[in-house]
C-alpha cells in the first residue's frame, strides 16, 4: 500500500470514531438509571423528552453531595425530582404557546452570578420554603447566597443553588474554566448541553414569576384578614367540671349503680372485655386513705413532708384501733383527699395485679385486715388496707362491677354537667343575671345532694348497737353529711362566674376549651351576648364537662398596631396569594396534560452500584 493510500485510510478512520463520537455522546442519547442500553427518554410530557443524564443531573444539583441515601429515600428526593422536571417541561410548553423565552444574555447573567436554577415541583417546593430554616429546603442549602436567602425580583422564580466555585477567589471575577470544570464533575454534562438545560430551567422560572406578578393584594382585603386574627376578646364563662359531679353529686352507692347498669349493660360489657383477662386470676379488695399536696407550688416538697407527717400519724391511729377497719373509715371521712374513694370511706375496688403502685402495695400484703406502708400515688401520698382477696369467678365479677362504676360516674357525669350548663344558659338569656343563675344551680343540686345523704344518715340512726356488722361499716351520721357538703361547696371545680385573659382567634378562650370553638364566640357582636352553643370541654366522661360563655368586650386592632405591621403584613399576604396562584396555575397544568406524562419507574429506585456501596 502506497503512503498516500495510507494516510486515506488513517484519516477516513479518525473521521469514522469522530462520527460515532458525536452521535454516541449527543444531547438525549445517555445510559438509563439502571447503567443499561442508551435510552432517549426517561421522562416523557406531552412529546417533550428528559433524558436519564437531565434527570441525573437535577438529582445532583438539588441534593449535596454530603447528603446519603437513605435521606434521599426518607425525603422523597427523587420523586420530587421527577416531579420538577415535570413541570418544568409544562411550563415551558407553556411559555412557547405564549412566545416567551430568555435570550443567551439572560442566562449568561444568571450563570455569573453562580446561580444554578433547578425545578422542584410547586406544591413542595412552597411547603418546605414556608418551614423556612426547619424544613427540607435548608437542609438541601438551596436559595442561600452567602448565607442569606435568595430574593428573586419578578424575572424568575422557584429554586436555585449559588455556586461560588464559578469565582475566581483571587480576581473575584466569573472564571470559565472553573465553571466548565464544575459542570463536568457535578452533572456529568458538557458546558453546551448543562447550557441548554438551564435555558429550559430559566424559561420555566420565567413563568413561575410571570403567573406571580399578575397577582394583587388589596389593603382593606389584609387589613380585615389582620384585624381578624389580631382582635381580642374577654369573656364570662362557667366552666361546669365533670369531676366535680362525679366527686359530689352522682349517688355513688351500690343500689344505684345496679339499676344504671341493667339499663345499660351493654355498655358495661364493652368497657369491660378489653380489661376481663386481667381479672382472670385474682384482684384485692382495697381500701385507701389519701393526702394531697400543692404540686404547682412554690414550696411542694416542704407541704409533701408535711402531708407525710400527718399521714405517718394516721396510719398510726389506724393500727393502733382495736377495729382498724372501722378506724379507717373513720379517717377517710373526715381526711382523706381523694373524693372519689372518700364517697365510698375510701374503697377504691378489686385491683389486679399491675405496676400501679397501689397494686403493687396491695399484692404486698398477705390477708385481709392488713394495712401497707405509705406509697405515692397519681392521687397524692396513700396507705393501703386490704379488706379481701377475690379469686376466680369472684375476681371476674368484682372486676366488672368496678368497670362497671367507672363508667357510670362518667355518663352520669356528663348528664349532669350538660343539663346544668343548659339551665344555666336558658336562665341567663331568660334574663337571669348570670351568677345567680349559677348559684341556683350549685344551690338545688346540691339540695338534691343533701336528700339523699339525709336518707343515709336516717338509716344509720336505725342501726343499734351491738347489731351484728361489718368490720368496717360505721353509720353515716349528720356531721358526715355536713362535712360531704361543706366540701362540695369549697371544691375549686365547683361552678362558677369566672372571667377569661383576652384571646384571639386561633387560641383558646380558656383552659378546658378546644380552639375551635374560638370562632363562634368571635360571632358575638355585643357585650352581654351569650354564645348559642354549650362549649363542650376537652377529655372524657370522667374529665371533661360543659362551659357557657358570654361577651365581655372586645378589644380592636389599635391603629398605630396595624401601621407598624403593615408592610410586613402585605407583603406576607401578597406572598401566599403568589403561592397559592402559582399551585393553582401548575395544577392546570398538569390536569390539561393528563394521560401525556410518562415517567420510568426505575428513576425513583437508587442505582444497583449505589445500594451497595450503601
Amino acid at each position: 500500500m502506497s503512503h498516500r493510500l495510507k494516510r486515506i485510510v488513517i484519516v477516513a478512520a479518525i473521521l469514522a470514531i469522530a462520527v460515532v463520537f458525536i452521535y454516541e455522546f449527543r444531547p438525549g442519547r445517555m445510559a438509563a438509571p439502571g447503567g443499561g442500553a442508551a435510552s432517549a427518554c426517561v421522562i416523557d410530557v406531552a412529546g417533550s423528552c428528559v433524558d436519564a443524564n437531565e434527570f441525573r443531573a437535577a438529582l445532583r444539583l438539588v441534593v449535596p453531595g454530603s447528603v446519603d441515601e437513605d435521606w434521599i429515600e426518607k425525603n422523597r428526593l427523587r420523586h420530587q425530582v421527577i416531579q420538577g422536571l415535570v413541570e418544568r417541561e409544562l411550563l415551558v410548553k407553556e411559555a412557547e404557546r405564549l412566545g416567551i423565552s430568555v435570550s443567551d444574555a439572560d442566562i449568561t447573567e444568571e450563570l455569573r452570578r453562580g446561580l444554578v436554577h433547578v425545578s422542584l415541583p410547586v406544591m413542595w417546593e412552597l411547603s418546605i420554603d414556608e418551614r423556612g430554616e426547619d424544613g427540607a429546603i435548608h437542609a438541601l442549602y438551596l436559595n442561600l447566597m452567602d448565607g442569606q436567602r435568595l430574593r428573586y425580583d419578578y424575572l424568575y422564580a422557584g429554586p436555585a443553588r449559588h455556586v461560588a466555585m464559578f469565582t475566581d477567589p483571587k480576581k473575584q471575577a466569573f472564571d470559565y474554566k472553573r465553571y466548565e470544570r464544575w459542570v463536568r464533575q457535578s452533572t456529568g454534562k458538557t458546558p453546551g448541553d448543562f447550557r441548554e438545560s438551564q435555558r429550559r430551567e430559566l424559561i420555566a422560572a420565567r413563568m413561575r414569576a410571570l403567573v406571580q406578578s399578575r397577582v394583587r393584594v388589596s389593603e382593606a382585603e389584609v387589613y380585615d384578614e389582620y384585624a381578624r386574627a389580631n382582635e381580642r376578646m374577654v369573656v364570662d364563662y362557667v366552666r361546669l367540671d365533670n369531676p366535680w359531679y362525679v366527686a359530689w353529686v352522682v349517688d355513688p352507692a351500690d343500689g344505684a349503680l345496679a339499676a344504671w347498669a341493667d339499663k345499660h349493660a351493654a355498655d358495661v360489657d364493652k368497657a369491660f372485655e378489653p380489661e376481663k383477662a386481667k381479672f382472670a386470676e385474682e384482684c384485692r379488695v382495697v381500701r385507701q386513705l389519701v393526702l394531697d399536696w400543692d404540686r404547682s407550688a412554690d414550696d411542694a416538697e416542704a407541704q409533701k413532708d408535711k402531708q407525710k407527717a400527718a399521714l405517718t400519724e394516721l396510719r398510726k391511729r389506724i393500727a393502733e384501733a382495736k377495729e382498724p377497719g372501722r378506724e379507717l373509715t373513720l379517717v377517710v371521712r373526715e381526711h382523706s383527699d381523694d373524693v372519689v374513694s372518700r364517697a365510698r370511706d375510701g374503697l377504691v375496688g378489686c385491683l389486679p395485679k399491675s405496676e400501679d403502685p397501689l397494686a403493687t402495695a396491695a399484692f404486698a400484703l398477705q390477708r385481709a385486715g392488713d394495712l401497707g406502708p405509705i406509697v405515692e400515688t397519681p392521687s397524692g401520698l396513700a396507705v393501703v388496707y386490704l379488706d379481701a382477696i377475690a379469686e376466680g369467678e369472684d375476681a371476674g365479677r368484682l372486676g366488672r362491677l368496678d368497670v362497671a362504676r367507672r363508667v357510670y360516674l362518667g355518663a352520669e357525669a356528663e348528664r349532669l354537667s350538660k343539663e346544668g350548663a343548659k339551665q344555666i344558659l336558658d336562665a341567663a338569656k331568660g334574663g337571669k343575671d348570670l351568677a345567680e343563675a349559677v348559684d341556683s344551680h350549685v344551690a338545688s343540686t346540691l339540695a338534691t345532694v343533701g336528700e339523699r345523704l339525709g336518707e343515709r344518715v336516717k338509716q344509720g340512726a336505725g342501726v343499734k348497737e351491738g347489731d351484728k356488722q361489718p368490720a368496717t361499716d360505721v353509720a353515716f351520721g349528720a356531721k358526715d353529711a355536713e362535712r360531704w357538703l361543706a366540701a362540695a361547696r369549697e371544691d375549686k371545680r365547683k361552678p362558677r362566674v369566672q372571667a377569661s385573659l383576652p384571646f384571639a382567634q386561633g387560641e383558646p378562650a380558656f383552659a378546658g376549651v378546644p380552639v375551635g370553638a374560638t370562632a363562634g364566640l368571635f360571632k358575638l357582636d355585643k357585650p352581654g351576648a351569650f354564645s348559642d352553643d354549650l362549649l363542650k370541654l376537652l377529655g372524657d366522661d370522667r374529665t371533661a364537662g360543659y362551659a357557657v360563655a358570654r361577651l365581655k368586650e372586645r378589644q380592636p386592632v389599635k391603629a398605630e398596631d396595624w401601621e407598624k405591621k403593615r408592610p410586613i403584613e402585605l407583603e406576607s399576604a401578597r406572598r401566599q396569594k403568589q403561592r397559592d396562584a402559582l399551585a393553582a396555575y401548575v395544577q392546570r397544568l398538569r390536569k390539561a396534560a393528563a394521560g401525556k406524562i410518562k415517567t420510568d419507574p426505575s428513576l425513583r429506585v437508587a442505582p444497583k452500584e449505589q445500594q451497595e456501596e450503601g
